[in-house]
């Protein structure tokens, strides 16, 4: 092979797309950066192939280090403590995380550990400029809460979805001018009358996920001038819309941020159809629509005389059915679309299941496949994933082990004790069961040492199932 010696090398930047190209999607579930109005997630988690990679030579090392550490998935706090050691040695590493995301339940005990290895973590990394945290759904209250300094860091991306809100706040103050694309949960109204709500002004927030709850109250202090996508989705798989206090909660939103608003994703549980009649007066240059199939469907079959849409250009919606077995026409009245959206050119009926793995808002769609119905000439009708795909497995196994009443109301329903108890204590921690302080904390090196140890039990497990696998091979031959 000394033929090929001097031949210029890949330039890193160039080895890297081929490697995120390379790598296998993740099918884990990335709440954050999956779900509109935000792209796709590049990430990948397949660790091993990362570092088989870096195993190959130095200079592919080099590219593969950085598609290792660019994004930092955390599922236990003892790979938060061991990520910290590390760094706190290769600093060179350090300097190539830009991404966190930390998605673990904190066990009671873990509260002290978990804050100094979390701001450690900070401190470490200087090109850190999007942080996940509590897509699970407890986990310790103050971990945000001072000192902890974020303003230094720049963050243009930052997803929270269940926080004590007073550290929220204080982590909002410190980087609501640099965010870019948010996650925030709206604070429910026993804030308010405990708490004095900052005012704040989001300079450059441009896409925007807020989880709503039943008491969920929208701060008149706070101001969003370039929104321009806007996804609204509940806290969790319930109703919203059934409290009246949404409504209101709803319109003053818009009222305040309907104007710049170009991209509109509402979940069916939030809204009813009045109020998306409502919501959408309120944007005056809406183009992008993304709504459930129970909340236009009912809207296009109203009774009184609909509005007319002249902005909108793009329509998603999302049905419990599958594709193949629906007829379009029994999701909604197509010469009654055509009226109330007469600029539209991309119509798009998506299966929930594949709802998560959609492109929103939508490309230019001139170009797009025509749909069969004579009346939506130049409208691709139909969003399925491929036949052949892992993704079309999962929507024909949900159709058939589901019927649609199920699919209707929701995976979800809440016991009669979970339901009295809705009224905004899901927002709040629940003390020393997910994290919070107690009598006997653990040291990180308590931590480090639990860490290891598991990490050598699954690898004494691996070997044994490799070794069990040869001597079966060896007694076939």
């Amino acid at each position: 092979m000394a033929h090929f010696h001097g031949q210029p090398e890949v330039p890193d930047e160039i080895l890297l797309q081929i490697f995120h190209c390379a790598l296998p999607p993740s099918w884990t579930k990335q709440y954050a950066h999956q779900q509109p109005p935000f792209p796709r997630a590049r990430c990948s988690v397949d660790r091993r192939t990362k570092i088989s990679l870096a195993s190959v030579c130095r200079s592919w090392y080099r590219v593969a280090a950085e598609l290792l550490y660019e994004h930092i998935s955390l599922s236990t706090i003892g790979q938060l403590v061991a990520l910290v050691e590390t760094l706190q040695t290769r600093a060179d590493l350090a300097k190539l995380v830009k991404s966190a995301s930390m998605c673990y339940v904190m066990p009671s005990g873990y509260a002290i550990v978990h804050e100094q290895a979390l701001h450690t973590l900070f401190d470490l990394c200087p090109n850190l400029v999007d942080w996940e945290l509590n897509s699970t759904p407890v986990i310790g209250a103050d971990i945000c809460g001072p000192p902890f300094q974020l303003s230094a860091f720049q963050l243009t991306s930052l997803h929270i979805f269940r926080l004590n809100h007073p550290a929220m706040f204080h982590v909002l103050r410190q980087v609501c001018q640099t965010l870019v694309d948010a996650t925030l949960p709206l604070p429910p109204d026993a804030v308010f009358s405990q708490l004095r709500v900052p005012r704040m002004l989001f300079l450059k927030l441009v896409n925007l996920r807020l989880v709503l709850s039943y008491d969920s109250h929208f701060p008149n202090t706070w101001a969003f001038p370039a929104l321009t996508a806007l996804r609204l989705v509940p806290a969790q798989n319930v109703l919203i819309f059934l409290r009246n206090t949404i409504e209101a909660t709803l319109l003053g939103l818009f009222s305040a941020c309907g104007k710049t608003i170009l991209s509109l994703s509402v979940a069916e549980s939030v809204a009813t159809p009045r109020m998306m009649h409502q919501m959408l007066a309120l944007c005056p240059r809406i183009q992008q629509i993304n709504a459930g199939d129970f909340v236009f469907n009912d809207v296009f079959h109203a009774e009184e005389i609909q509005p007319v849409y002249t902005t909108v250009t793009s329509l998603d919606i999302v049905h419990h059915h599958n594709a193949e077995l629906v007829n379009l026409g029994e999701v909604l009245d197509v010469g009654e679309l055509r009226r109330m959206l007469p600029a539209l050119k991309s119509f798009r009926l998506v299966p929930f299941i594949a709802a998560e793995f959609l492109v929103w808002p939508p490309p230019d769609s001139d170009d797009a496949e025509v749909g069969d119905n004579a009346e939506l000439r130049q409208l691709p009708t139909i969003i399925d994933p491929p036949k052949d795909s892992r993704l079309a497995e999962m929507l024909r196994m949900t159709i058939d082990t589901e019927d649609k009443e199920d699919l209707d109301d929701g995976d979800f329903e809440p016991s009669d004790s979970e339901s009295d108890s809705s009224d905004g204590e899901e927002w709040e921690s629940d003390g020393e069961d997910d994290g919070g302080l107690c009598e006997t904390e653990v040291t990180r090196e308590d931590v480090l040492a639990i860490f290891r140890a598991r990490g050598a039990l699954i690898a004494s497990s691996s070997d044994s199932d490799s070794g069990e696998e040869s001597e079966k091979e060896d007694e076939i031959r």
